[in-house]
């Protein structure tokens, strides 16, 4: 009797939460002498055809219900070891072999292979409050196919540079995006609009090319259209996925702030679908140097001349080791509550950058904030926020 398949993964699935197959079989051989369900694992980085041998086989007793489910998030999320800087499009794909063995005399007896379909694996996580396993990517958020959960509306600095990742490919009744467009609204009562198109997927559907990331930051998208976007008239632009003249998903606005009274610091944070959020820190910031060391006490003198003697610039303390620890405190400006749950993700985020020079200079840093008091309007009228970070690279260029 053939494996029957009972649950599937969504399409494409954030692979640090569950990844979960259930398969059953339904004249109970599952009652037989050491009755297993087995499952052999492939996944794979490049074309949609290049899956190879399978990586894993996994073994599963029958649960109470006589069913075996297999989770593959442990073994799909520990195959993703780029950081996002270096492979923005870093996805896997990924599908399972079920079969069944049990034990006849001195005989195994197995059934026929059934073969899954082949699913997309990203390196981020569901919400555990209300997103249930197996839900689909396009139903993560209102903004696929944009990665990110927004929020909806932001603010940014005419200078901010960055980009949000697209997904590109059709999904689960979703079309396939084929152009970023951004309306840009100024002070002066006129709107533009300024198309951006997405590169085409390759035949094969390579991993590589099934996230593409749209300029997002207002002189990125400056860089990268023709027309005078970033002008001193600029006011506020959206970014908005279409197919075809379709839009797909929500649109993001992001208002322009005005100038600056202190230097702003732009953070760059990998979210949980492993992608890029924003956010610039309008107010006081504040930079520290510590340092930390160790001495050793030399002899001094001219023991080895005719006479005993020592010069003035002779010390009896030296220091041999010399550390530094830089750190970096940001403060919000005034903010509605929809920032709470992108905040919530920069304190669980992996890979954090503070971005300069239009994204020529990232400094990489570590969250050292561990307590975040979440502020709604209704208990705190205004809402601010202060992050502390420690420099991921010391002052002093020691590999």
């Amino acid at each position: 009797m053939a494996i029957v398949v009972n649950q599937v993964p969504p399409t494409a699935s954030l692979a640090q939460s569950p990844v979960a197959f259930s398969v059953s079989e339904s004249v109970g051989l599952y009652s037989n002498l050491g009755f297993i369900y087995t499952a052999n694992l492939y996944y794979w980085s490049g074309s949609l055809s290049s899956s190879g041998s399978y990586k894993y086989q996994l073994q599963k007793y029958p649960n109470a219900a006589n069913y075996g489910i297999f989770d593959l998030s442990k073994i799909l999320s520990s195959t993703f070891k780029d950081n996002a800087y270096a492979n923005p499009s870093d996805i896997r794909y990924f599908k399972c072999e079920f079969n069944y063995q049990y034990q006849s005399g001195s005989q195994y007896i197995t059934g026929s292979n059934v073969t899954s379909s082949v699913y997309y694996a990203l390196d981020g996580y569901l919400l555990s409050r209300n997103q249930a396993i197996g839900t689909e990517l396009n139903q993560n958020t209102v903004f696929y196919p944009f990665l990110t959960d927004g929020p909806q509306s932001q603010s940014a600095l005419a200078s901010d540079w960055g980009y949000v990742g697209i997904w590109k490919t059709a999904l689960a009744g979703a079309s396939a995006p084929t152009t970023a467009s951004v309306t840009a609204s100024y002070t002066n009562g006129t709107t533009a609009r300024f198309a951006i198109p997405l590169s085409p997927v390759p035949a094969g559907s390579p991993t590589q090319d099934l996230v593409e990331l749209v300029p997002f930051g207002p002189q990125t998208i400056a860089d990268n259209t023709t027309g005078s976007f970033n002008s001193s008239l600029l006011d506020s632009y959206t970014v908005q996925a279409y197919a075809g003249t379709t839009a797909v998903g929500q649109p993001l606005y992001v208002k322009i702030f005005c100038e600056a009274k202190y230097t702003p610091v732009r953070i760059q944070y990998k979210n949980r679908y492993g992608q890029w959020n924003y956010f610039t820190f309008p107010k006081v910031s504040r930079e520290s140097l510590k340092t930390k060391s160790r001495d050793y006490r030399p002899q001094v003198g001219s023991w080895n001349s005719s006479t005993l003697q020592y010069n003035n610039y002779e010390s009896t303390i030296q220091k041999y080791v010399i550390d530094t620890d830089q750190t970096l405190l940001v403060n919000t400006d005034w903010l509605p509550e929809t920032y709470n749950d992108a905040f919530k993700q920069l304190m669980v985020s992996p890979e954090i950058y503070q971005v300069e020079d239009n994204g020529n200079l990232i400094t990489p840093l570590s969250l050292t904030t561990s307590d975040f008091q979440i502020k709604k309007v209704v208990n705190d009228q205004l809402i601010q926020y202060t992050f502390n970070f420690e420099v991921g690279q010391s002052y002093k260029l020691v590999l």
